[in-house]
């Protein structure tokens, strides 16, 4: 009998029935074909896991797409906190509006609907878009906080436009708009009283910006002034030969634009201020300083290349600025320059020559007191030369008692130890009182002693002038108006009795 191999199942269930088990008769002549459905198994298997494969892949991929996405539109934002409606209501527009457009790039690349290429160059056109907007948006930003600074601090100058400062205004109060022209360009365009206007982001150097107020021609000048007009020591210049002698002198240096040093100094220091101003700075001078309106102001800077005559001087400046002549060989970029620099060079000369005078009426003023001074001690000596000896003496000795205090308990040393030796009175201070003890014949004093009066020794000038008198010897005409002491406040018994406790 044939050997035939039975299903290893020994029960045929759902799988086995799937499989064909307990449905084929057992006498068939054809075995069963185990092979073709293990091969069918390990297919099924293979493919599932190919299919999860498949999604692990796809999960990694739309991973990366939002990544991207978000990367992409991260680069699209601009920021929108600038402060002036216009500006931050178009930028947060704008910045929606080019990441929504970027984020469906990614997602078209990720579909298949476009190719990498096609990607790279339509989103190269919202990048391009973004570098249009960002430099306008922060250059509209920086006029409009440079403008609302300076006109809070009051150093707008009057040389801005009637045109220029409607536009500053427009965009603070928020009355502008940004839009794209039929080009794609943007542009910030709006309407004032003054008419309507329009800045490309392609033009951003025609933008206005506001004129910031300089300082006053004496200011600007003064440091200049001051160096020139300040004597310093030179060699003297020889009149035939023209050559420094070696004779020092104490002199300034001369207003002269003809004079080197002079015309170096002056005229550097006007191309410094055009060096770090610019025309803005010229036109500043011109309004607010020079006496210029603005139309005269705009006038002469719109004049192109201007070359001064003989008739752009004044009578004034010839006479008083010494080679201001000297100007009209030269060509200015406008008139406005040469003017400006004319009224530079004025100031300077003006400040130098009263610096000059200063100096002048300071060591005349300083030779005057000298002279005074010996005047007085020569004065001083011929009258004392001509006193006799007594007189001398009288006026010495009241010189040198007017030097000490004002003779009190504490004080009364001082005036006792100039005394003569033969003085005919000596003073004692015994329980709070002052006593007058007389010279006696033998040399001595008398040891009793007579009180001084309290009406004496209560005002420290009568008792300055009882000294003076009685001990030294002096007549009462030459120390009667000699001493002004203050008199001696009285000590009540309540402050007597703190200072006793200390308190």
């Amino acid at each position: 009998m044939e050997n035939t191999k039975k299903s290893p199942l020994t029960r045929p269930g759902m799988i086995a029935q799937k499989l064909g088990f307990g449905q084929v008769p057992d006498t068939i002549d054809q075995p069963f074909d185990y092979g073709a459905v293990a091969r069918d198994i390990d297919e099924s298997i293979a493919v599932g896991r190919e299919r999860r494969r498949q999604n692990e892949l796809d999960k990694r991929r739309r991973a990366t797409y939002g990544f991207m996405q978000a990367q992409q539109a991260q680069g699209l934002m601009i920021p929108s906190d600038s402060g002036y409606a216009a500006i931050d209501s178009y930028a947060a527009s704008v910045s929606r509006d080019m990441a929504d457009r970027g984020s469906q790039l990614v997602t078209d690349l990720e579909n298949g609907k476009i190719s990498s290429a096609e990607f790279g160059r339509l989103y190269g056109t919202l990048q391009s878009q973004v570098g249009q907007v960002k430099p306008l948006l922060e250059g509209l930003q920086n006029a409009f906080a440079t403008y609302a600074t300076d006109n809070a601090q009051g150093v707008i100058s009057n040389a801005n436009s009637k045109e220029n400062e409607a536009f500053f205004q427009a965009g603070i109060e928020g009355k502008g708009r940004l839009e794209l022209d039929e080009n794609g360009v943007v542009v910030f365009v709006g309407k004032t009283a003054d008419g309507p206007f329009s800045i490309p982001a392609n033009q951003l150097a025609k933008m206005p910006r506001p004129i910031k107020k300089v300082d006053s021609f004496a200011s600007l000048t003064k440091a200049t002034a001051t160096a020139l007009g300040t004597p310093t020591e030179q060699f003297a210049i020889d009149p035939v030969t023209g050559q420094p002698t070696d004779k020092a002198i104490m002199s300034s240096v001369p207003v002269d634009l003809r004079n080197t040093e002079f015309s170096t100094a002056v005229r550097s220091s006007f191309d410094a201020f055009l060096d770090a101003n610019g025309m803005d700075g010229l036109k500043s001078l011109a309004v607010d300083h020079g006496g210029f309106t603005y139309d005269e102001m705009e006038k002469m800077s719109n004049s192109g290349q201007y070359q001064p005559t003989m008739k752009d001087f004044t009578a004034n400046e010839l006479n008083n600025i010494p080679g201001i002549e000297e100007l009209a060989n030269e060509t200015f970029a406008n008139k406005l320059e040469f003017e400006m620099e004319k009224l530079w060079i004025a100031n300077t000369a003006a400040q130098t020559v009263d610096k000059q005078v200063t100096h002048w009426k300071q060591r005349e003023y300083d030779l005057q007191m000298a002279k005074i001074a010996a005047q007085d001690r020569a004065n001083r000596a011929r009258v004392n030369s001509a006193r006799t000896g007594t007189e001398r003496m009288i006026l010495n000795t009241t010189n040198a008692l007017k030097k000490l205090p004002a003779p009190t308990a504490n004080t009364l040393s001082q005036w006792l130890r100039s005394a003569p030796n033969d003085a005919p009175i000596t003073i004692q201070q015994k329980d709070g009182k002052f006593y007058m003890r007389k010279r006696l014949k033998d040399g001595t004093y008398d040891k009793k002693g007579t009180p001084i009066g309290d009406d004496i020794v209560s005002n420290p000038s009568v008792f300055a002038q009882f000294i003076a008198t009685k001990m030294y010897g002096l007549p009462l005409y030459s120390v009667q108006n000699n001493f002004n002491y203050g008199p001696i406040k009285k000590v009540g018994p309540l402050k007597k009795i703190r200072q006793f406790f200390n308190i």
